[in-house]
């Protein structure tokens, strides 16, 4: 039993007797008899075993190393393979019949007429063959001499040679010694492959290990080369070395490619992993290019590498196209990419669309020169279009745009619109570069419209504007109507510049007065307005005044209001007369009647009649004149007084009167007008009234001295400090005017260095002066005020104890333990234990030091602090209870301490400061003092500071200044 490629042979053995003189082979040997020592030939031999070597004969030779392949083949690849039987010197696969041909093709279909191909069952293996065409000796004998095996013919003895069939089936070679050869032999120029063990000739596909490749041997046992079909595949085998091919190769000008693992020729979609791309071979092999319909479906192949293209590809004829990844061209709507963007794709020739496309589903949208649909707002062709923002659906009609926060109209073509537009019957207003429809007021061409704030429909008729707060009417073409307008048979009134419809009474351009009710319409006849009686003529609705007879009765309406006069004495200004209107507004009638207790006589017109002279007529004076008549005016009475009666009403006139942009006083009592100085207790203030009874105003000399009169309220000016016209003047409390050009002589002529600062509590005014530039001083105790005020803002007013204890020494006596202790230990803010005092009152010029007494200010900054102490009950830093506090301890400081500002005043709010430059008591000091005058209700703050005299003198400096303030200010 011997193994053949995959199947197991058992081959019987026969056994014959020993026959005499066999080693000289003189008898004839049959072939099915054999050595009684030789193992048969199909076996393999033992190891060790000798064998005779003879020399091959020059015809068969050993094949060489140049047949060999480069590459291995795959190590799955079968040794030996179920041969076919194949034509002889066959050639390639014929062309392709066509590049456009829609199905494929099979090989065998395309050979030449003259090629046949012809396939044996898989019985027919390698290792056993039923061809004949080989002789098979019936007599012949194996023999296996000196490890060769040689066939014998018995009756001659001699040795075959050449291919031989034995009685097993094996085709075997025997060379020119008649000895079995093995592996591979080239015979007259043939390649042949023999069994290693049983010398059997090889035939279909071996894999020689030598050379790393894999042949082909036809059947009979010739390797071939070129193209090769077996069992219905091609393989190429390689021309010099018989080499099966596997991979790419182009042949005669074609690329074609062989498997990698059996070495077919491919066909049909073959992925080449080492290029990395997927290609396509038509039937006969050969890889094709461009475009190809396989199986229904068109793809594209590069025209370079073969390469099957995917994705967006632009053909020779124009067209852009896209294949999917399975290299299927695509047609109608497609969603592509990451960002699956969607195209659409011509459902016959698959070219790209682009422009405007209507689909099945009825939706029109736009393809992008690029093909991508479009979405959201889109410019073509020089048009604004709008498309769904999830379909592409093209928007038509009125579209809210949330980006831009507007409304706009796309026509039936989609493309925004601008200006006028009627839709659906209804005008709108879309904005010239915007397209965005107005909403609200606009002016278009000098007229004014109006578009509904939430549909935009441009307003007609009767409008109320939220905004404006007014009812207006627009015509039917839009416009705003001005002036009078006649609407549904009522008149109606609009302003002419703001086109609001008017209401109550009105003056119209041709002088009359008439009434529109809250609808806006015009009133007519008998009317009562907020409880009066009025008359408006029947036609033209204007209002009646004076004397009027109305259905035969005579009534009068005020000239000015036209409201009729009922129950009262009324002034006629138009007749200079006195009448009288009863209860239901008829004028009195001639004679005597007895009114509210008055007799009176009346003519025929309704008039009083009365002598010359004053009157005094139900509680009002009145003065006659001649023939009845009622005198207005200012008049001169036989008593001497001037008087005024209202040129309205005739009646005297009180108290102060603006008459022509004049104000006058006239005596509560007898109407008699006022001149010269007068205090007016509502509004605390003195004028002065000059000899024809006007109030004056500015700069006035009287008596010899200048006063000042304030130019809006005529308030003379007292106790305060004003700037008038650039220059800084003090007031006493006569009103004498002051230039502090008297005190700033003074503090120049007291030498040194001193600084001053002072605040009127009536004007707000403050004033400054100092003869040392912008010198700051050391604050000494001065700045203890400060330290209280900031303890204060600290506890909310509330101290303790021991703090007030220590604040009333420091303030009553300026002791310096005491505000060492709080800034220690209470304020806890040491080293600037006030500097957020000094930030927030805007103490820009104060500069806090860790030796409190050290600490740099100005006077200037110090009214910052004395006003929110002093001059309102509104602190921003205090609160009520922490300023009385202050002002309580600044009032009652120590015998000791009244000095400084209180001079020239009995009383005073004070703290005083003073230290020396040095050590030594009689370096120079600084000598302050602050506080507030109350100065009889006219009061003001004041700050002065010195250096650089010793202390008395610098006290008395500081006290003459004061005592000046004082007198110019009391």
């Amino acid at each position: 039993m011997y193994k053949a490629g995959k199947n197991w042979v058992v081959v019987p053995l026969v056994f014959l007797g020993i026959m005499a003189g066999l080693g000289a082979f003189t008898q004839t040997t049959m072939a099915d008899t054999i050595n009684s020592d030789a193992t048969p030939s199909q076996l393999v031999p033992e190891k060790g075993s000798t064998v005779a070597s003879r020399e091959k004969e020059a015809q068969v030779t050993n094949a060489s190393e140049g047949s060999a392949l480069t590459s291995a083949p795959n190590t799955t690849e079968m040794e030996v393979q179920d041969e076919s039987t194949v034509s002889s010197d066959q050639t390639a696969p014929s062309s392709e019949q066509s590049q456009a041909d829609t199905t494929d093709i099979p090989a065998n279909e395309q050979l030449a007429e003259n090629k046949q191909t012809v396939e044996t069952s898989s019985e027919q293996s390698n290792a056993v063959t039923q061809d004949t065409k080989f002789p098979q000796p019936q007599d012949a004998v194996e023999i296996q001499e000196n490890g060769y095996w040689y066939l014998y013919n018995p009756r001659t003895n001699n040795k075959y040679t050449g291919f031989q069939t034995l009685k097993d089936g094996r085709v075997v070679y025997y060379n020119g010694q008649g000895q079995m050869q093995y592996g591979e032999q080239n015979i007259d120029r043939h390649w042949y492959l023999f069994d290693q063990w049983t010398g059997a000739m090889k035939t279909g596909f071996q894999y020689i290990p030598k050379y790393q490749k894999t042949v082909y041997y036809n059947q009979d046992g010739q390797m071939q080369y070129g193209w090769q079909q077996v069992k219905g595949q091609w393989y190429y085998l390689e021309n010099g070395s018989g080499s099966m091919y596997r991979g790419q190769k182009k042949i005669a000008g074609h690329w074609y490619n062989f498997d990698r693992n059996n070495g077919q020729m491919s066909t049909g979609f073959t992925y080449l992993p080492d290029d990395k791309k997927t290609v396509y071979y038509a039937a006969n092999g050969w890889m094709v290019y461009g475009e190809k319909q396989i199986n229904g479906y068109w793809y594209l192949f590069d025209q370079g590498s073969g390469r099957m293209l995917t994705g967006f590809q632009k053909l020779p004829d124009g067209r852009t196209v896209y294949y999917n990844d399975q290299g299927h061209m695509q047609y109608g709507e497609q969603k592509i990419g990451s960002g699956w963007t969607w195209y659409l794709f011509d459902q016959s020739s698959g070219a790209m669309k682009n422009g405007f496309q209507t689909l099945a589903d009825g939706r029109k949208v736009y393809y992008a020169p690029n093909g991508q649909m479009q979405y959201g707002e889109q410019r073509i062709s020089g048009y604004w279009y709008l498309f769904d923002s999830a379909n592409g659906a093209m928007k038509t009609g009125f579209q809210y745009i949330p980006k831009y926060q507007k409304t706009v109209y796309y026509n039936a073509n989609g493309q925004m619109q601008y200006g006028w537009q009627q839709v659906s019957g209804h005008w709108y207003y879309l904005e010239n570069r915007s397209g965005a429809m107005v909403r609200g007021q606009k002016q278009i061409n000098g007229h004014w419209y109006n578009f509904d704030q939430n549909n935009g429909q441009m307003s007609t008729g009767f409008t109320y504007l939220p905004d404006d707060k007014k009812t207006v009417y627009y015509a039917a073409n839009g416009w705003m109507v001005y002036g009078e307008k006649q609407i549904n048979n009522y008149w109606y009134l609009f302003e002419k510049g703001s086109g609001k419809m008017q209401t109550g009474f009105q003056t119209l351009p041709d002088g009359r007065r008439v009434y529109y009710n809250n609808q806006g319409q015009m009133q007519y006849g008998w009317q009562t307005i907020s409880g009066q009686k009025y008359y408006f003529d029947l036609g033209s609705g204007a209002m009646a005044k004076g004397r009027q007879t109305i259905a035969n009765v005579t009534y009068y309406f005020d000239p000015t209001s036209g409201i009729m006069k009922k129950g009262e004495f009324f002034y006629d200004p138009q007749n200079a007369l006195l009448l009288y209107a009863t209860s239901t507004g008829q004028l009195a009638k001639a004679g005597e009647q007895d009114i509210v207790g008055t007799t009176c006589v009346f003519d025929d017109q309704g008039a009083v009649v009365h002598v010359s002279g004053e009157a005094q007529i139900a509680g009002h004076w009145y003065l006659f004149g001649k023939n009845n008549q009622v005198l207005v005016g200012f008049q001169k009475l036989s008593d001497g007084r001037t008087v005024y009666y209202s040129p309205k009403t005739a009646q005297m006139q009180y108290y102060q009167q603006q008459i022509n942009n004049h104000w006058y006083l006239f005596d509560k009592g007898s109407g008699a007008m006022k001149t010269g100085f007068q205090y007016i207790t509502e509004q605390k203030k003195i004028v002065y009234y000059a000899g024809n009874g006007q109030m004056v105003y500015g700069w006035q000399n009287m008596y010899g001295n200048w006063y000042f009169f304030d130019r809006e309220s005529g308030a003379q000016a007292k106790s305060e400090i004003l700037r008038i016209d650039g220059h800084y003047y003090a007031f006493d409390g006569r009103g004498n005017a002051h230039d502090f050009n008297e005190l700033n002589s003074l503090i120049n002529r007291l030498g040194s260095n001193i600084s001053v600062a002072i605040q009127s509590q009536r004007s707000g005014q403050i004033y400054t002066y100092s003869n040392a530039g912008n010198r700051r001083y050391s604050t000494a105790s001065t700045v203890k005020v400060a330290v209280l005020a900031e303890l204060l803002h600290n506890r909310g007013g509330n101290l303790t104890a021991e703090e007030r204890h220590l604040a009333e020494i420091m303030i009553r006596n300026s002791d310096n333990g005491a505000t060492t202790n709080l800034i220690r230990y209470h304020l806890r803010e040491a080293g600037s234990p006030v500097n957020r005092l000094y930030r927030d009152l805007g103490m820009r010029n104060t500069t806090p030091s860790s030796s409190w007494g050290a600490t740099q200010t100005t006077p200037a900054d110090q009214l910052k602090l004395l006003y929110q102490i002093f001059m309102t009950d509104h602190s921003s830093y205090l609160n009520r209870k922490s300023q009385d506090y202050i002002r309580h301890l600044m009032h009652t400081v120590s015998a000791g301490q009244r000095w400084g500002i209180s001079a020239g005043s009995s009383d005073y709010y004070l703290k005083n400061g003073w230290v020396t430059f040095g050590w030594n008591g009689n370096d120079p000091w600084f000598v302050n003092s602050i506080g507030f005058i109350p100065n009889n209700g006219h009061g003001y703050t004041i700050a002065i500071y010195s250096a650089n005299n010793p202390l008395s003198q610098g006290i008395n400096k500081i006290e003459q200044v004061a005592r000046k303030v004082s007198q110019i200010l009391k």
